[in-house]
């Protein structure tokens, strides 16, 4: 399909909000060439410009650094709800494209806000489609007293009409909750309404099954919630930033090339090959000269001398240069300095910057909470729509009740050795419950979802004790003469509860992972969940045996 000429918003306040974020959406999409040139051009004298060659695209911060915090995604979130079903449990998993909603976490985070359309169609699996939209393709209305919950979108997306391919407004209205409408238009909001010359119209469906209200199938995603329908202007630093320390690579490519070495002179003579270059203010006479290269002199008068001057500049100082500025530009995502690594590299190889784990999990942590709320929204409407345009073959979906929990970068064993030990003492001054400890390692749960988790922890750990201690077959009943009664322990003595079991495992895995030895996995069992010794070899089996 040929590529439709790329719209123009339809107000002054929205063209000039879509020019700072389309210079974001092109670092994104590494469609930057003609941004980095025109910022070359205003800084650096078009003679200068000729020499360093073309601008070099080859490290682009902007991107570098927002891939770096998009961790949001890297592991799948969890969606619970007490409604559901084995079957609509499944079939929400499926329909949710996790992989998708990593590429749409970056969008948010660079641009500070992107959308997500919901939309049905029987030629999709299962009947629905997450589509991303980002902001440089959006105009939206809100509420002033709400205005981060728009109640009309706008998109220019590219349709064909009259066998032309062109950009049209979609235009979603819910202003007025009795006269909801859908439309296409050639231009803004009062241009010609070309719907049934695009598709055949239908009546308004989309209403919340809860209150009948009409709702946009649309989950507008913010990265700070800014009290504001867009922040484009979050960041700008950055942008500014990426296209200087490109500059700056441009020229330190330049100075490699052309100015590392001793650069030879020559006096009352004359250089044969030069050639002249450019035009105007670029005109230029250069030879071209390598450290292996032998140059040609004529004297003038027989005398004449040739000598060198050391290189002008030192490669690997100036990379130092332009990686500390690289560092305070960084500064400007929220991110520590301590919380940033470098390659082993005593130049610091700025592509090797990198964050640290505890970085990752404080940018986790800022973020959780924003793209919980929106994916809950998402979740949920994703449920009405499935449900209002289902085949029947499939499930009814839960229409309200989500909780989404994102899972934080897995800790390591010592880390879990730690938290191990910090809520042990907690529980032991009566400062934390059970439920609170499993809610914590587990985020997402509701109290009553950890309370019955425990208790099937209880159940199970008691069942394994009674099967450790019970008396030989045939025997049961008749202890030996002079042997103490076996006396069976309550389940909430002898149990272990979540997190407990959570940092067992990790030591079982670490034995089995030969990380430790069994004997010394085996006493850490023991010490450290007052086990008994011959419970606590049951429970790491034939790991680590010889």
């Amino acid at each position: 399909m040929p590529i439709p000429i790329r719209p123009t918003a339809t107000n002054d306040e929205d063209a000039a909000r879509w020019e700072l974020t389309s210079a974001r959406h092109r670092l994104m999409d590494g469609a930057w060439y003609e941004d980095l040139r025109g910022f070359m051009q205003q800084h650096v004298d078009p003679g200068r410009l000729a020499v360093w060659g073309a601008p070099n695209q080859s490290f682009n911060l902007f991107k570098m650094l927002v891939s770096q915090v998009n961790c949001i995604y890297d592991e799948e979130a969890s969606v619970r709800n007490n409604a559901f079903t084995p079957e609509s449990e499944k079939l929400l998993g499926l329909v949710m494209p996790w992989p998708r909603m990593q590429k749409h976490a970056g969008y948010v985070l660079g641009m500070r806000e992107s959308a997500v359309r919901i939309e049905h169609s029987r030629k999709y699996p299962l009947g629905i489609n997450l589509r991303l939209v980002t902001p440089d393709y959006l105009e939206t209305e809100a509420p002033l007293d709400a205005p981060t919950l728009p109640h009309l979108v706008r998109e220019a997306r590219p349709r064909k009409l009259g066998g032309e391919h062109l950009y049209l407004w979609d235009t979603w209205d819910v202003r007025d909750p009795e006269r909801p409408s859908f439309t296409i238009r050639r231009g803004g909001p009062d241009s010609e309404d070309v719907t049934a010359e695009v598709m055949t119209p239908q009546e308004w469906a989309w209403r919340s099954p809860v209150d009948q209200r009409p709702y946009l199938p649309w989950t507008v995603y913010h990265a700070a919630d800014a009290g504001v329908p867009w922040d484009p202007a979050e960041w700008h630093e950055l942008v500014h930033g990426t296209l200087s320390v490109a500059m700056l690579w441009t020229f330190w490519m330049h100075a490699v090339k052309e100015a590392s070495w001793d650069q030879k002179y020559a006096i009352d003579l004359l250089l044969q090959g030069v050639e002249n270059r450019g035009r105007g203010r670029a005109a230029h006479s250069r030879v071209a000269v390598d450290p292996a290269s032998l140059l040609m002199f004529v004297s003038k008068d027989g005398r004449g001398s040739v000598g060198s001057i050391a290189a002008s500049i030192d490669p690997m100082r100036l990379a130092e240069a332009i990686v500390m500025y690289q560092s305070l530009i960084a500064v400007h995502l929220g991110i520590s300095a301590s919380d940033i690594t470098f390659g082993p590299s005593e130049a610091k190889s700025g592509v090797a910057m990198s964050l640290t784990r505890d970085g990752l999990r404080r940018v986790q942590r800022r973020y959780f909470p924003q793209f919980r709320a929106g994916d809950e929204e998402l979740v949920q409407k994703i449920a009405w729509v499935h449900n209002a345009f289902r085949d029947p073959v499939l499930p009814a979906l839960p229409t309200e009740g989500y909780r989404v929990a994102h899972t934080s970068l897995p800790l390591t064993t010592e880390e879990i050795r730690g938290i191990l030990e910090r809520n042990a003492k907690l529980l032991e001054l009566g400062l934390k419950s059970e439920v609170d400890v499993l809610i914590e390692m587990e985020p997402g749960l509701s109290r009553d979802e950890a309370m019955a988790q425990l208790r099937g922890v209880a159940q199970e750990r008691a069942a394994l004790r009674r099967s450790v201690t019970a008396p030989p077959p045939g025997v049961a009943g008749r202890p030996t003469a002079g042997a103490a009664p076996v006396v069976e322990e309550k389940a909430s003595d002898t149990a272990l509860n979540g997190a407990q079991v959570t940092a067992a495992q990790g030591i079982i895995m670490s034995v089995a992972a030969g990380e430790l030895p069994r004997g010394t996995g085996v006493a850490m069992l023991v010490e450290f969940f007052n086990l008994d010794p011959v419970a606590a070899e049951r429970l790491m089996g034939e790991i680590g045996d010889p």
